[in-house]
């Protein structure tokens, strides 16, 4: 079983340890390199104001009680459309924890996202653009 956690500013050491190993195992995939948060870069308050950035969304994916990948939302100038800006999943779980499963806890969740979504050609953000409220009533 999968759960998806959604993710305050305490949560910051699973976020901290999801986030090192991302960038560690796939740092291509971010914009950000393992050395800007490591060191100086690896400061309690830093890790908090990253999950506290104003209309975020942050999960975990927790597998067998081990939390093995992590997503990030943020919305943009356009009510109907956020950003994707971070997501990993560790490679032993990838076969288990589908993009299908953040994106169902998403629509579950008070900001809802339908399924139609595009990423940049840097591959480092992904746009999913809102339901209506009409198209969530029918839903």
């Amino acid at each position: 079983m999968i759960d998806i956690l959604v993710l305050t500013p305490d949560d910051w050491p699973t976020w901290r340890e999801l986030r090192l190993a991302a960038l560690a195992e796939a740092p291509e995939a971010f914009g950000s390199r393992l050395a800007d948060w490591q060191g100086d870069g690896d400061r309690e308050q830093r890790w908090r104001d990253r999950l506290n950035i104003p209309g975020s969304l942050n999960l975990v994916a927790v597998l067998d009680r081990r939390p093995v990948g992590m997503s990030s939302g943020v919305p943009t100038t356009d009510p109907l459309m956020v950003d994707l800006i971070s997501m990993w999943v560790h490679p032993d779980a990838r076969a288990a924890v589908s993009a299908t499963a953040w994106w169902t806890r998403w629509r579950a969740g008070p900001r809802s996202a339908a399924p139609s979504c595009y990423g940049s050609p840097s591959g480092r953000t992904t746009r999913a653009r809102r339901p209506s409220t009409t198209a969530l009533a029918s839903a």
